[in-house]
């Protein structure tokens, strides 16, 4: 608050910090909440203090609940009337099994299943430093992301017999053999639909109190495992699949000092690295299992530095001038792997300046001017 306070900045800017160990006591807390559909919201917290240079706390959270939408769905739709002879994958009861075969519903859609975990280690071998690890981890593996309902008939039978033709498939569905939805919370899907991600990271932040000067150093890695399938659009039998893959990894490093000592100056300084790796992989199915479109694998890299410096200084008690300076450097690279080998490649550089005239105003707030630059890195679109 301080620092912003020094630099201009208007009221409202908000640091959230989650809670540190505290090595004077220990303190728990635990919230239960139940409800209807078997929801179940358990949140619980813990600080521990091993002695008064070493605590720790965990934070453990559990949420579910049961699907909110009724799949009314049949595992079985197609016979072999709807495939006269003439068709090119067997016999009509054969061509009626192959398809049969990719309709996989489950009883409901809408779920949650969700537990996570965080917690923090505090370290004070003396008075002017301490270290802080903190560790996370969410595992999210439900079809919470696929709540639908339709309120129309969105795809006739017609239409879906037109569609099976394109492959040179003789089909033939009675008026109402395709159906959607049969009101508020109910629908039909003829597949699994689900998303199971898996997000965690560790970060290792070290402050060092020298005379007049704090030195910080964040060392940060984080991981994201997302895999997400669907099927489109909401039918009794599945038309298009679509298998989304993606492992996201993420490195920040910074090195930042702090003046701390008496003065009308004020300074700010550092540098700061950043890796970020996104690898896709992207399958996609028609009329499935009957055909696979070729599979989509890419991968992006970015990678930044920067060095900044902030200078401040106390014209008077009550005015202050503060200006500052960014250096940017971030390559950004994209490479398609299949279907097409292909690669891409940006570089951008920038110098980020700013400066900001404060006044403090007798009651309290600030009335200030302020010149500033900002930069945002273009990026390529990762769309095959």
């Amino acid at each position: 608050a301080e620092l912003a306070e020094r630099a201009g900045l208007p009221k409202g800017v908000l640091n959230i910090v989650t809670r540190s160990p505290n090595t004077d006591r220990f303190e728990g807390k635990l919230k239960v909440q139940y409800g209807e559909y078997n929801t179940l919201a358990v949140a619980g917290y813990a600080n521990v203090p091993i002695n008064d240079k070493i605590a720790f706390n965990v934070a453990a959270q559990r949420e579910r609940h049961d699907p909110y939408i009724r799949n009314i769905n049949r595992a079985n739709p197609f016979t072999a009337a709807n495939f006269p002879t003439g068709s090119y994958l067997g016999t009509p009861q054969q061509t009626a099994n192959f398809f049969n075969s990719g309709v996989r519903p489950l009883p409901g859609y809408g779920n949650q299943n969700v537990w996570a975990v965080k917690g923090k280690i505090l370290v004070k071998p003396s008075d002017n430093f301490k270290a802080t690890l903190a560790l996370d981890y969410t595992d999210k593996a439900d079809t919470n992301g696929s709540q639908f309902y339709t309120t129309t008939q969105a795809y006739t039978a017609a239409a879906a017999a037109g569609f099976f033709g394109n492959f040179g498939i003789n089909a033939v569905f009675p008026a109402g053999f395709v159906t959607t939805s049969a009101g508020k919370f109910t629908g039909t899907k003829a597949s699994t639909s689900d998303e199971d991600n898996r997000d965690g990271g560790a970060s290792l932040t070290a402050v060092y109190n020298a005379p007049g000067v704090d030195i910080t150093s964040i060392t940060a890695w984080r991981f994201q495992r997302s895999n997400f399938y669907d099927s489109f659009p909401p039918l009794n039998f599945p038309l298009v699949e679509v298998s989304n893959v993606r492992h996201r990894s993420f490195f920040y490093q910074e090195l930042r000092g702090v003046s701390t000592f008496e003065g009308r100056w004020h300074l700010i300084g550092g540098a700061t690295y950043m890796r970020n790796k996104l690898p896709l992989r992207q399958i996609t199915a028609l009329l499935p299992p009957l055909v696979f479109l070729p599979v989509s694998v890419q991968e992006s890299i970015v990678k930044n530095w920067s060095v900044y410096l902030q200078v401040g200084y106390d014209i008077t008690d009550d005015l202050s001038l503060t200006v500052s300076g960014r250096y940017i450097h971030e390559n950004y690279n994209s490479a398609f792997i299949l279907p097409t080998p292909e690669t891409s490649r940006t570089k951008n550089t920038k110098f980020v300046p700013s400066g900001t005239l404060s006044y403090k105003v007798a009651g309290g707030g600030n009335v200030y001017v302020r010149y500033a630059k900002g930069y945002k890195g273009g990026g390529i679109n990762p769309v095959a």
